[in-house]
């Protein structure tokens, strides 16, 4: 892909994989952000580190991640706050997650090779504590490059809860993903403010409002 930098007038190559690992950056920063605000204005938390790990180099499946994140968030309940996870090529061939799901302090995390929820491979559950260094080292393996399979995804997150515990997974699941895709998109940090707390999301016709936006229900129709 190429575009023009407008400050220098030249014309530079981008890659498809450097696309993603920008979009990737803009996404942690904004949950790493995230992550300390809710340490400041709801309480402290604890970040669950989970690797998911394959038993065999071809036994991966596009929703293998969403389907365990289900579950783990149908455990947690109002407990889990949020989660960001990178997918990573191992040097065999195969497939492997990273997720941290910030939870509610002191609160007791499933294990998934006893529960059931992972049962291509192995886990691994432990404590990090920096969201941010701990995930952009992924970023800088030159092997992560190539080697993907057709169709998967880098990565993904969801925030679902933010300042004064107003909760993000009481708005519909389209909802989140708009106001994620808004937040992404914008440059402007008090924006970016508005639209995560939720604060000023009202339903209206049609949509939602909020912060000078107008988000559209993707499911509304009128009967005439």
């Amino acid at each position: 892909m190429r575009y023009l930098n407008k400050q220098t007038g030249e014309i530079n190559e981008v890659t498809s994989h450097e696309i993603r690992l920008g979009r990737m950056r803009k996404r942690l920063s904004i949950f790493a952000n995230w992550k300390e605000e809710v340490d400041d204005y709801i309480s402290e938390v604890d970040v669950i580190r989970v690797t998911l790990t394959y038993r065999g180099v071809d036994d991966w499946r596009p929703k293998h991640i969403t389907e365990f994140i289900r579950k783990v968030r149908r455990y947690l309940g109002k407990s889990m706050y949020g989660y960001f996870w990178v997918s990573e090529m191992q040097k065999r061939g195969a497939v492997h997650y990273h997720v941290a799901f910030v939870v509610k302090k002191g609160m007791r995390f499933p294990k998934p090779d006893d529960e059931g929820y992972w049962t291509y491979g192995m886990t691994r559950i432990e404590k990090i504590r920096h969201i941010y260094s701990y995930f952009a080292k992924y970023m800088q393996k030159e092997e992560q490059k190539e080697g993907y399979p057709k169709g998967i995804r880098v990565f993904g997150s969801s925030i679902y809860v933010h300042k004064e515990g107003i909760k993000m997974m009481q708005k519909p699941q389209w909802l989140q993903q708009a106001i994620l895709k808004l937040v992404i998109e914008t440059e402007d940090t008090s924006q970016r403010v508005k639209l995560l707390s939720l604060a000023g999301f009202r339903k209206v016709k049609g949509g939602y409002q909020c912060a000078g936006c107008f988000i559209v229900n993707p499911y509304s129709f009128s009967l005439r």
